[in-house]
């Protein structure tokens, strides 16, 4: 008899690179790749890309089936975009074991721009035959043009924290337009894993000029990226080192300890804002007792201060509304005692350790 373990929950794909980058007219290959230990015998994967971008020349079975003898192999463009790919090895208990490389897609980019690469559906199926259950993934990117800085940031907020991620009870109030008038930005819809938005300023020194802003969406996992992008991403910036600034509207900002350098190419640098050391000056965070630190609630006018006006100008008029407020300290949609209680008396008197800016800040 042979025994078969097979691992049916955690199991992943992903692209690589991703962001993959390109200059105009280029071709180039993307990999799909399964990112965890698993025996699978085969797949099919509905990959969504915009074909005003790119265009898809061949799709290939990976390497992790080297050697296999294919029962198997359709390479279907279903319609302009959307391509399904499936793979099947014969043989009684043949499988392949991950992690490894699944399909490479050979692709051209046809104008500068971004187009997501969207898995639409993935099956997995394990030595036996049936579809291996809970298969997570996350959705790729491709970048046309030079012109481009990207990075990854991971942050979370007090007042949403919940053991190592963060409730989004107030995202289906989220307003389509972003709440910082210094960085308009208006989307046609909100994920649902979006917890709230987020103003992300750039400065070139710790008390220098804010040079670009941006607002961003924050993620249940603490993730931050630009809206529709898969992090965050600046077009016609200068390539050197900047501090990262992440602000909320009822959150003590923070900034990132030192300057980072943005990617232009390859796997995106990051920037975790939810360990303390990573914090300039330590200040505006709080420790949330599982080794994570988060943004400090109760600054409801955003001056960076958690005092007397938070709680006379915004909780006393709004204690008992519901809707997207600012003296909403917990998230939840409601301005009741326990916001002043748990957040804003906790917190008073806390401040941002941030440097006060020596310029104006511009948009990007």
């Amino acid at each position: 008899m042979i025994a078969i373990s097979v691992r049916v929950h955690s199991v992943s794909i992903s692209c690589s690179p991703n962001p993959q980058t390109a200059a105009l007219s280029q071709a180039f290959t993307l990999a799909v790749n399964l990112d965890t230990p698993t025996q699978i015998r085969g797949y099919s994967i509905r990959i969504q890309y915009d074909p005003t971008i790119l265009s898809l020349s061949s799709a290939t079975c990976g390497t992790l089936f080297n050697g296999m003898n294919i029962f198997w192999w359709r390479n279907i463009n279903e319609e302009p975009g959307i391509q399904r790919i499936e793979c099947i090895v014969s043989g009684y208990n043949i499988y392949v074991t991950g992690p490894g490389n699944l399909i490479n897609l050979t692709m051209t980019s046809l104008a500068q721009g971004y187009s997501p690469i969207d898995f639409l559906t993935v099956e997995l199926y394990n030595p036996q035959g049936p579809i291996i259950p809970d298969v997570t993934f996350t959705q790729g990117a491709v970048l046309i043009g030079s012109n481009f800085l990207y990075a990854k940031a991971k942050y979370f907020l007090q007042g949403a924290y919940n053991n190592g991620s963060m409730k989004t009870e107030i995202n289906t109030l989220l307003p389509f337009s972003s709440p910082y008038g210094n960085a308009p930005l208006t989307v046609t819809s909100i994920p649902a894993d979006i917890v709230d938005w987020l103003l992300i300023e750039l400065r070139a020194s710790a008390s220098g000029p804010v040079t670009h802003s941006q607002a961003v969406f924050l993620h249940a996992d603490g993730s931050i990226t630009s809206a529709g992008k898969p992090c965050i991403l600046f077009t016609g910036i200068t390539s050197q080192p900047y501090f990262l600034v992440v602000r909320h509207r009822n959150h003590l900002p923070v900034m990132s300890a030192t300057a980072m350098n943005f990617a232009s190419t390859g796997n995106p640098p990051l920037c975790n804002l939810s360990l303390q050391a990573n914090v300039y000056g330590q200040g505006g965070i709080i420790a949330m007792g599982d080794g994570n630190f988060a943004a400090a609630s109760g600054d409801a006018n955003m001056d960076g201060n958690i005092n007397n006006s938070d709680r006379n100008q915004h909780w006393r008029v709004q204690t008992g509304l519901s809707g997207y407020l600012s003296a909403d300290f917990d998230l939840d949609g409601f301005v009741a005692p326990a916001d002043l209680i748990r957040y804003w008396q906790a917190n008073n008197g806390s401040s941002s350790t941030i440097p006060l800016s020596s310029g104006t800040r511009s948009g990007s």
